[in-house]
């Protein structure tokens, strides 16, 4: 088997055990997940000559055992207090903090409108109640505004329309009857706004010649638990022309791999691979699965040319926001735990030289995100990054040592760290 093909197996089983879920069933696969990332690994250090029935026949349940207690090591607590050391004096590559830059302030160019509707089928039963914010820009080019808005507009108005619609077709028998209508009074509701439900949404951002908006659409059965998709419209302040991304775009598949790799970083900083799962030294290995030469896992160039991210065109993922080009992604994406949307962003001067004419003009004077190297904090034997989201639990939470407390700190950008002092 070559050594390109062996890489391939290594990093579908990787992103497997990247995904993880609070749901017992999920649970009870984890086990085998992680077997099955670890034995990949061990097939991958084999030679070449080999062939692939006899890598993967080799590696036996004895070797599995071996292999798990090897993914998840005993801890060595030799009295030494964490030592916190640079990163870039360590290793060659690492997940990087991002540094935002400074929001313009907008809402002497930005208003809020409101559009509120109860939507009635032919019966007269109240089938959805309909509640969208949305922007109105001023202060630019009145023909610009008037450009911007209008499609704004259209975006809203369009989802309205849909709903009447749906509510005049779908069937839902005698709702008089109807154990949700009975309880809420209406069967189905429908909420778009710019600040996020689920989320702590994108809002507006304006910065150089983009203008941002982010839109949450929710909805469900009344009573039901809702999901929230994201929507971002991007728009040239110098034209008022809507912005689809993938137009911007002339090497698609170097924008790809960087956009696959900020989604190992993303995964492995807040939570698709949770609880101090990967310390340093194993996270080291990912980038070297990154610089395979394809891209896999939803992010690529269909057949038809069309730039993909997380298995979507990418004008239906792809943002740009806080100095970032970014993507969204949403509770059903390689499994993850969390509940909601998220984002992983690159800083936007790393993107742009892999953008057209069009794309790099268009991004002439906007503010970009930095990056620094992340510490590395050294502890009972193990290195960390301090940029993960969640503190690795190798102590006694009932029974936290003054170290424990020191290295708990340490995280600072770490889901509650203070949830161990309480």
């Amino acid at each position: 088997m070559s050594r390109k093909i062996i890489a391939a197996v290594l990093v579908l089983s990787a992103l497997t055990l990247g995904g993880c879920s609070f749901n017992s069933a999920e649970e009870n696969k984890q086990v085998s997940e992680i077997v099955s990332a670890a034995a990949s690994a061990a097939v991958s250090q084999r030679e070449e000559t080999e062939s692939a029935s006899a890598e993967t026949t080799s590696v036996t349940s004895e070797t599995a055992a071996v292999l798990i207690a090897e993914f998840a090591p005993p801890y060595i607590d030799d009295g030494k207090p964490p030592v916190v050391m640079a990163a870039e004096e360590l290793y060659d590559t690492y997940p990087v903090k991002i540094i935002y830059p400074e929001r313009q302030d907008v809402p002497d160019k930005v208003k809020t409108e409101v559009l509120q509707e109860d939507i009635y089928n032919s019966d007269g039963f109240l089938m959805v109640k309909f509640y969208a914010e949305y922007p109105v820009i001023s202060g630019y080019d009145e023909a610009v505004c008037k450009r911007i808005n209008d499609e704004i507009h259209e975006y809203i108005y369009g989802i309205l329309e849909s709903e009447r619609k749906w509510a005049e077709q779908h069937e839902v028998g005698d709702l008089s009857e109807n154990a949700v209508y009975k309880e809420y009074g209406f069967f189905s509701e429908r909420k778009i706004n710019i600040d996020g439900t689920l989320y702590d949404g994108d809002g507006c951002d304006i910065n150089g010649n983009i203008f941002t908006v982010y839109f949450a659409a929710c909805g469900g059965f009344a009573g039901s638990m809702y999901q929230e998709y994201p929507a971002a419209l991007l728009f040239d302040l110098r034209s008022g022309e809507r912005i689809y991304f993938s137009d911007l775009v002339e090497d698609k598949e170097g924008i790809s791999k960087a956009l696959y790799c900020a989604l190992w970083d993303f995964r492995f900083n807040y939570g698709g691979i949770p609880f101090g799962t990967l310390d340093a030294d194993k996270y080291i290995n990912i980038p070297n699965l990154k610089k395979l030469e394809f891209v896999s896992d939803g992010f690529g160039v269909d057949e038809d040319g069309n730039l993909l991210v997380v298995y979507e065109n990418a004008d239906d993922r792809i943002t740009v926001v806080d100095g970032c080009v970014s993507f969204y992604l949403w509770r059903a994406d390689y499994g993850e735990f969390a509940i909601g949307v998220e984002r992983a962003d690159i800083p936007a001067k790393e993107i742009v030289p892999y953008l057209n004419e069009k794309g790099k003009s268009l991004f002439d004077g906007y503010v970009s995100a930095e990056t620094e190297p992340p510490k590395v904090i050294e502890y009972k034997g193990k290195r960390w990054f301090d940029t993960t989201e969640w503190v690795p639990e190798i102590f006694d939470s009932k029974n936290l040592t003054e170290d424990d407390r020191e290295f708990i700190s340490m995280f600072e950008n770490a889901r509650k760290p203070g949830y161990y002092f309480d």
